[in-house]
Order: structure tokens, then C-alpha cells, then sequence
């Protein structure tokens, strides 16, 4: 992570014991890198998830990179929250090469980051 993110629980529908925000505040100085270690090399889906609210950004900027470049993807974080979100399908090698990473650059009301989720679709 860089920047200061808060642990929350206030709105359900998250990944695990928590989320992080980014308290609607520093835009633009604040990441959080999701890096998977991939059993093999092959073609994944990537998904992520968040708590939907109107308070949050419609546009969060999400950077995939995978075996070919780096991509972005953006978000709206106001509606389907609780559940994965598909940001796309791309071929990624085995190991910590590829990543995701959410940001609060540009963006206007709160960031969540919660969880990514790598599916194997084709090895």
C-alpha cells in the first residue's frame, strides 16, 4: 500500500475480516497492489470486489499488468458491491510477475480496495 487506507467493516458485502478506504481523502498519492503467485502460466480472469455505496467513486482506476503490458480498467463503485466484478481475461506467467493495482488518482468520492480473485481459464 502507499498512502494511509482505513480498515472498515461499516458496509457488508466484503471479502474477508475487512475492507480498506481511502477515507476520500489525498487523491492521487494513494495504491494498493494485489500480487498473486500463479501456479502456472496461462490465461486468467481477473476479479475484484468491493462495498457499494453512492458515496463512492464511479470511476476507480484499476492497473492490470500481465505477461503482455499493463491495462486500465475503470470501476463504479456505487452499485454491484458485494459480489466479484470481472475486470478482464489476460494471459499471465507463473509466479509474482503480474499484478493489479487500485488507485484513487482522479477519482471523486471513496476508494475501496477489498479483494482481487485470479480464475484459471486456459493453462
Amino acid at each position: 500500500r502507499t498512502g494511509t487506507w482505513l480498515n472498515s467493516t461499516y458496509l457488508a458485502g466484503y471479502q474477508g475480516v475487512n475492507y480498506i478506504h481511502d477515507g476520500n481523502a489525498n487523491k492521487g498519492s494513494m495504491t494498493a497492489t494485489f500480487t498473486p503467485n500463479l501456479p502456472v502460466a496461462g490465461t486468467y480472469n481477473v476479479y475484484t470486489r468491493w462495498t457499494a455505496d453512492a458515496s463512492r467513486s464511479n470511476n476507480v482506476p484499476y492497473s492490470i499488468t500481465y505477461n503482455a503490458g499493463t491495462v486500465p480498467v475503470y470501476k463504479n463503485q456505487q452499485s454491484n458491491g458485494g459480489s466479484w466484478q470481472l475486470l478482464g481475461t489476460w494471459p499471465f506467467n507463473a509466479g509474482t510477475g503480474g499484478k493489479v493495482v487500485v488507485s484513487n488518482a482522479g477519482t471523486s468520492g471513496y476508494v475501496v480496495a477489498d479483494a482481487v480473485r485470479f480464475e484459471l481459464v486456459l493453462p
